[in-house]
């Protein structure tokens, strides 16, 4: 019944189709399904293409194509899509660090309703690490937002921020306010920013 659907231009079951394919290892049929899937405006099949050439998973590596299809959806609104740019230009996953451009995404896919994408916004400027330049305050001013909506990794965020402002240091004075030399920022900022409140 798929394959008459998707004779039929049904995109659903193409995109369905293409997916089956991917699962069973057959890339090549799986690909095809999806190309048609997405050439029929289908946003699932866009964004498992988008992976597929972003990572080299199921397709030829393809960043360009990969960024093509990104860009073009979060253009057309999907907030998912632009918070995987501002993740790709704040990080350099497949494209160069880009301070500007990954603040811009982070923003749209946040103003889209994407509270996680506007987390990751404040986790990034509060730790300065990745393209965008530390600024402390503004970044606390976003998790402090964002926790006040009911955002579980925001809350977390900040409440360990809270406990170690409590604790007694041996560190020189103008070392104590240093994000950059607290251990709570590594791995667990991308954990922490895709966490999404419930």
């Amino acid at each position: 019944w798929l394959e008459q659907a998707h004779q039929a231009g049904h995109a659903g079951a193409s995109a369905s189709l293409g997916r089956m394919y991917l699962d069973r290892g057959d890339s090549a049929r799986g690909i095809d399904y999806l190309n048609t899937a997405a050439s029929r405006g289908h946003d699932a099949a866009r964004a498992d293409l988008r992976e597929a050439y972003m990572t080299g998973n199921h397709a030829e590596q393809d960043v360009e194509r990969g960024l093509e299809l990104l860009i073009s959806a979060a253009e057309s609104g999907s907030p998912n899509a632009a918070f995987t740019l501002g993740d790709a230009y704040q990080h350099g996953k497949g494209v160069g660090k880009d301070a500007v451009l990954a603040e811009r995404w982070y923003q749209q896919a946040g103003d889209a309703g994407a509270i996680h994408a506007r987390a990751a916004l404040g986790i990034a400027f509060i730790s300065g690490e990745g393209a965008i330049a530390q600024d402390v305050q503004r970044g606390h001013e976003l998790l402090l937002n964002v926790a006040e909506q009911g955002h579980l990794g925001a809350q977390a965020f900040l409440g360990r921020e809270y406990l170690h402002s409590l604790r007694p240091t041996s560190q020189p004075a103008d070392t104590q306010t240093s994000t950059k030399n607290r251990p709570c920022y590594g791995s667990m900022s991308f954990s922490i920013a895709r966490s999404r409140s419930p």
